[in-house]
Order: structure tokens, then sequence, then C-alpha cells
């Protein structure tokens, strides 16, 4: 657990540092607000709390608060001030700041303040992630991880992004996200897919229009942002906005009004903006085609869902998962697949993702007359590199060096020394192989 300590007082600073330490957190000490202001910015997940002083150089640790949450500050955040300052430190209560700490303080008084915070912290982590682990199919340990750091950003107000390739399920974890914090008690969850919106309609669709304000405006209409009020806005594909638009929404983010079409005044607006891309932003924006100042606005907190082919441990579980949703929506009775269906399923690269798999896994269930999908009851392509989507080299490659030790390890029954043998390779290079594809030998021993 990381603790962000600002205070200017290089005596105190030490020494809180040190009580801190002793019962095992891990400090990050600030001698101002700015400075923890710039590291927040940087990296919003890091710290599990903050202690700050009240009085500090230039702005006080109020106002740090105030200019933290905007960057989207999601832990509890305390004030430490002194006693002719309680009112301070009610008014900082009122505005969201967690809990205050009177100085002078004792050790004693200190971690105790801390230690609830803390724990309180870590519980409400793991009901989060539980929760997220019942609905989101992940076994393996990078989507183990991503459960893990969506669980810590669930109640934050801080803009998501979310990138990776098509079919990965970006919009499932986002509808999750939303499920999973307070917005989903105060507003609903508005999902866009921006690239399906037309330039010239983007306003009309976001911002909304009265009746009459063109020609085709025969009804009010709130737009996007409106209806998101209270709760989340997802907007799937951002990269394919133009620059036109993406003004417009930066303006937007800004500052959180929307005037519809045809309207002579503005609404407020609050919501927690998710996107979502395939693209690949940064580049993007140094080839001047995404503006610098928005990807900032979206990338408060970024997340990158890897493609399915680097987490076979999922593959089956995801299945099995989508077989036993389609068979009910089909109102057929199929348990399970085969082992030889599973093998089948594991040898292939899912160039679409989870999305593919769906499609793949119905058509399945539909061609099959038994209680069971066998290997011979699942299409797939020849080859598992023939997409729309042309690979780059590398992913080529990876795509190949996955599929070839697959194939090892499915003829040798997970046979490390086998293996070996057969690839001309040593142990150490195969266990490694194994270890970028997550793969284990007792997948392939049963």
């Amino acid at each position: 657990m990381l603790i962000a300590l600002i205070e200017d007082d290089q005596d105190l600073n030490l020494l809180f540092t040190n009580f801190l330490q002793i019962e095992g957190y891990q400090v990050a000490s600030f001698a101002c607000g700015e400075d923890f202001l710039t590291t927040l910015q940087k990296d919003n997940e890091r710290y599990a709390l903050v202690l700050c002083d009240y009085i500090l150089p230039a702005q006080n640790g109020f106002q740090t608060y105030l200019s933290a949450r905007k960057i989207g500050l999601h832990c509890p955040f305390l004030l430490m001030t002194a006693f002719g300052n309680f009112d301070v430190a009610v008014q900082a209560l009122k505005s969201g700041v967690a809990d205050y700490v009177l100085k002078p303080v004792s050790r004693e008084e200190l971690l105790r303040k801390v230690s609830a915070y803390i724990e309180k912290q870590t519980l409400e982590e793991e009901v989060l992630f539980n929760r997220l682990g019942r609905t989101i199919i992940a076994r393996s340990p990078q989507m183990q991880e991503i459960l893990r750091k969506l669980s810590r950003i669930a109640r934050s107000k801080a803009s998501i992004l979310l990138t990776g390739e098509s079919g990965t399920g970006k919009e499932v974890l986002s509808n999750m996200l939303h499920e999973c914090s307070q917005r989903s008690e105060q507003g609903r969850f508005v999902g866009v897919n921006v690239s399906a919106i037309p330039e010239t309609l983007f306003e009309a669709e976001f911002f909304g229009y009265q009746k009459g304000a063109f020609t085709d405006a025969i009804r009010d209409h709130d737009g996007y942002a409106r209806l998101a009020d209270g709760g989340t806005l997802f907007m799937d594909e951002i990269g394919d906005l133009s620059l036109t638009s993406q003004a417009k929404l930066l303006r937007l983010l800004e500052e959180r009004k929307v005037q519809p079409l045809g309207a002579k005044k503005a609404y407020p607006v609050d919501f927690r903006l998710i996107a979502a891309t395939h693209r690949d932003l940064q580049r993007l924006v140094k080839e001047g085609a995404f503006r610098e100042d928005l990807y900032y606005r979206l990338a408060v907190i970024s997340v990158e869902i890897p493609p399915l082919r680097e987490r076979p441990s999922d593959i089956v579980p995801l299945a099995r998962h989508l077989l036993e949703d389609l068979a009910r929506e089909e109102s057929i009775d199929v348990i399970d697949f085969t082992p030889q269906a599973q093998e089948k399923l594991l040898s292939y690269a899912w160039p679409g993702n989870v999305r593919e798999l769906k499609n793949r896994v119905h058509e399945a269930l539909l061609a099959t007359e038994q209680s069971w999908i066998d290997a011979h009851h699942i299409t797939l392509p020849e080859d598992p590199l023939a997409n729309d989507m042309p690979l780059s080299y590398e992913r080529a490659k990876s795509s190949f060096e996955r599929r070839y030790i697959t194939y090892l390890l499915r003829i040798t029954r997970g046979n490390i020394n086998r293996t070996s043998e057969i690839a001309g390779i040593s142990r150490k290079a195969i266990y490694d192989m194994m270890k970028r594809h997550d793969l284990h030998p007792d997948q392939f021993r049963s």
C-alpha cells in the first residue's frame, strides 16, 4: 500500500514517514501539493491514501484536494490541520475530503486513522473484485490483474480509456464498471459507437436539439450527454472521431455543459466518460489526427485489454460461459465441449477475439444433435492468420509461435522433455515460450 504524504515541514515529514514505514506502509513524501499533483496526473491509481497538511506553500491542502479531485483522485484524502482550523476541516468534509487529523497528532492516533481507511479501502476493492469476477470470465493472470485494476478505479470519477483489439469485450467491461460504481444508482449507462455518427450530426446527437431547430427536428431530443447525466457515457471507437468533433467533445468535457441546438440556455451535465478504441491514439496524436489535449482528458486512467490469443487459459472457460448463455437463448440442451473440441478451440489464434469465439460457439451449438459439442462441430478457417485485419510481423510471429508450442504440447500431452526434443531447443526456451503465451503443461495432460 503506497501512501502519499504531503507535508512541507521537513522534520514532521520525516517523522510521519518513519511512523508509517515502521507499520509496513510504503510512503511517497512531498513538500508541496504541486509535486503531488504532477505524479497523480501521470498515475492516477498509484496511491491507496493521501495524508496532506493544510498549511502548504503556494496552495493549501484543501485546494490540493480540489485539484486532485479534478484529475480523478479515487483514494481517501485525509487533511491534517491545526486545532484552530477546525472550521476548515468541516468545510473540507462537506466537499468530499474523507477525514481530518488534528495537529499536533500522536503516533497512535495517526496510525489508527490511516489503518482504518486502508482496511476499508481494501475491503471495498475485494468486494468489487469478487463481483467483477462473477460476471467477467478471467482465469488468465493478465485478466485477473485487469480486474484488480478495475476494482481499484470503479468508484473513481476519472475518465477511463480502454484500448485493445476489436472484440475483446471493452463495452462489457465498461458496463460492469458502471454497475460497480455509485453512478449506477444515480444515472444510466449510455453506450455510443461514435464511428456510426456522421460528423455533421455529432453536435445534434451528443448535445441534443429542440423541436424546430432544423427541418427534421420534429420533437425535442436530449442528446447522449444529457441522457448520461449522473451516470456513465461510453464512447466506443473514439479513435474514429473527426478533428472537428474532437474539438466539440473537448469543449463538453471542459465546460460540463451542453446547449441543445435551437435552445437559448445551456444545461449542466455530470457523467463519467469511458472511451474505447482499437487504434493507437498516441500514434494518431503524433500524426496530427487526434488532439493531444483531448487524449490526456480521456486517458486519465488507461487500461489495455489483451487479445484472446495472449490469454489462452481464458478460451475454454469463456467458450463454456458463452455456450451456457446461447443454449439458454436457443432452448437447446447442450452441456459441454468434448476434450477434442477444447483442443481445437485452443489451437486457434482467434483474431476476432471474444466476438469471433461467440459466433463459432453459436454455430457449433446449432450444428450438434447431441448434448455436447465435438471438434467437427466447430468450423474454423484453415489458416488462423487469414482474417480481414492484417497482422504486423511481430504479431504474426507471436501467433505462429503460440500455435507451434500449443501443437507440440498437445501431441506430447504436456511432456516438456519430449517437447524440447522435437523442437530442438532447450527446456528453458520451452518454458519461456509457454510463459509468453500463458500456457501450462496441465492444460494438455487430460
